[in-house]
């Protein structure tokens, strides 16, 4: 009996482990990735590009546009609407 009683214990006691790591590794890695989204952006904006919304906007969508390209020109029109 007591030999069970130590068992569940340490089942308990890694599975309060576990839940406690992935918490801590998750908001870790909520912050890296919140980071690298930041470090990520800059390259991409253009002081000279147009631009749709405010400034302080949570996504932005960058569009990559070629009017040489039958595709590009095709949807152009559907995008911007």
């Amino acid at each position: 009996m007591k030999k069970q009683h130590i068992a569940l214990l340490g089942g308990v006691g890694l599975l309060l482990a576990f839940v406690l790591v992935s918490y801590f590794y998750g908001s870790q890695r909520a912050d890296q990735l919140e980071t690298m989204a930041q470090n990520v952006s800059s390259p991409l904006h253009r002081n000279y590009a147009q631009s749709l919304g405010p400034a302080d906007a949570k996504v932005v969508i960058v569009e990559f546009f070629d009017p040489a390209c039958e595709t590009c020109s095709t949807f152009a029109p559907h995008v911007k609407g």
